[in-house]
């Protein structure tokens, strides 16, 4: 407790934290790298900027309007599905810019579902199955209502 620097009533909770399978934040590369700084005392935020420090670095100037995706700043794209997305987040940002001018930062947040593993979610035909077991009668239900089932 004394270690954690943890009250008591966040000591007992502790051992209930059920975390997320096959996901964590940082690799176990990154934090064999930072638990030295961090034992030290040293804050996470300052520990990445230590070690990592390309990634806060700002090169260049901010650009205007965020590039087309097929365009030299962008990398070779593989995914047809990560490129429509981009695209499309492009194509918002800029509208947002053309109306509000430039923010000062762009937050993007994922959908939890985007980070969980493929083979971690039941296949679509079990996910349909198991909801028809829940509600048998929801394609009778769109019949009487005049929808296709």
């Amino acid at each position: 407790m004394k270690t954690l620097r943890l009250d008591e009533p966040a000591a007992v909770k502790l051992p209930e934290v059920r975390l997320e399978p096959e996901y964590c934040r940082y690799s176990r590369q990154a934090i064999a790298k930072l638990l030295p700084l961090l034992s030290r005392g040293v804050s996470l935020q300052t520990a990445i900027k230590e070690l990592y420090p390309e990634q806060f670095s700002k090169e260049g100037e901010p650009l205007d309007r965020l590039p087309p995706v097929e365009s030299e700043e962008m990398p070779d794209l593989r995914n047809p599905v990560v490129e429509r997305t981009l695209t499309e987040l492009r194509r918002i940002v800029n509208a947002l810019i053309k109306q509000y001018g430039k923010p000062d930062r762009i937050r993007i947040e994922l959908g939890r579902d985007l980070r969980q593993h493929r083979r971690s979610e039941p296949p679509c035909g079990v996910r349909l199955a198991r909801a028809r077991s829940r509600n048998p009668q929801g394609g009778s239900d769109l019949q009487v209502y005049s929808m296709a089932a």
